[in-house]
């Protein structure tokens, strides 16, 4: 989403609940990622927001929030030090490059969501439509890591060469 203001999503005059959504890539003048105008009641609980951009960030907060306060942000990450209520969630993607922005192993945005029942929400499945809680509590975001499937990364020592060629596979973790 490009915008000539406001890029993401923008709350204003109502008391609006957006809820375990991820909030990526947009890009506006005056902010983008989530915005919570400052007469709006809103609030933001369990979103993840990551790589959105505003070129005039007086603040230096606009490209993850802007508007009202952090306190309007319960539960929430992105990709920025230091603003309350909000952990950095730093790369917590399988595959940024290609869209796919279900959380990994290790991200801080697993288990630590608000209780479902508390949120309002309208909806027991996640985006890809799989239970939405999965480990002790909901995650961070519109994905659910599943806590249940085998994941497995490695690397190759040698990744070009002419037959006969021998590999050695090392597992990661």
């Amino acid at each position: 989403n490009n915008s000539a203001s406001y890029a993401g999503v923008y709350i204003t005059g109502s008391s609006a609940r957006v809820v375990n959504c991820t909030v990526v890539n947009n890009v506006g003048t005056a902010s983008a990622g989530i915005n919570v105008k400052n007469t709006a009641a809103g609030q933001v609980v369990n979103c993840l927001m990551y790589g959105n951009r505003a070129s005039n960030d007086e603040t230096g907060h606009a490209h993850v929030w802007s508007g009202a306060s952090a306190n309007n942000f319960v539960n929430c990450a992105g990709d920025l030090d230091g603003d309350a209520n909000i952990l950095n969630a730093g790369e917590s993607f399988q595959n940024i490059a290609a869209g796919d922005f279900r959380l990994i192993a290790g991200s801080p945005c697993i288990d630590v969501g608000t209780a479902y029942a508390s949120t309002a929400a309208t909806s027991d499945l996640d985006l890809d439509r799989n239970a939405r809680i999965s480990g002790s509590s909901v995650d961070i975001g519109a994905y659910e890591f599943d806590q249940n499937a085998l994941s497995v990364g490695f690397s190759a020592d040698q990744t070009e060469g002419m037959a006969p060629f021998a590999v050695t596979f090392t597992a990661e973790p």
